[in-house]
Formats: structure tokens, sequence, C-alpha cells
């Protein structure tokens, strides 16, 4: 089954939605099928953002952490990203297609 990561971050858009764009095809090289951003709009976490990275299994998953884990390059942008803000959550979600 395909499981989906979601991270929040509380970080200027502008500057999350650079690094998000600098990260994604390193994040899709290490396995991810999909990575989306996203801006928080209404409730509890407004003004947040969020990236969202599909994976189709907890197997890719694994893989692609062990990779991020090894990749400088990454690692940098992720150290930006905690520089320039916080992460506020990070889940992994099981999810399955409804017809």
């Amino acid at each position: 089954m395909p499981v989906v990561t979601v991270s929040r971050w509380k970080l200027n858009p502008n500057e999350a939605i650079q690094i998000a764009r600098d990260a994604a095809p390193l994040i899709k090289q290490q396995g991810a099928q999909t990575v989306t951003f996203g801006r928080i709009q209404t409730g509890e976490h407004a003004g947040q953002v969020s990236i969202v990275c599909t994976y189709a299994s907890y197997e890719e998953l694994g893989r692609a952490m062990d990779k991020q884990r090894q990749d400088q390059q990454f690692q940098e942008l992720y150290a930006r990203a905690l520089q320039a803000g916080e992460l506020t959550a990070r889940n992994i979600v099981i999810i399955e297609e409804l017809n």
C-alpha cells in the first residue's frame, strides 16, 4: 500500500517554496513518487506550510530515508529549513484509494 509523509513547518512561505523546489528533485531521485507543497489556509495551523511525499510502500520510504541521511545536498537543504524555521509535525499515513 502507498505511504504518504506529511511534514508541517513554521517557515516563511516564500523561503519554504524555494527550499522545497530545490529539494523536490532530490526527494524524487531518492524514491518519492510525488512531492507537493501547500500553504495551510485555515484552522489551528493556518500560516504554516506542508510538504507531502508519496512512496509506493513502507519499504520504499525506508530506502528513501536511508538515502536522505547519506545525501549531503539533501542534508544541507534540511539544515537550511531548520535554520529558517521549525518543523512542527511529521506524520506517516498509509493510504488506500477508494472507488
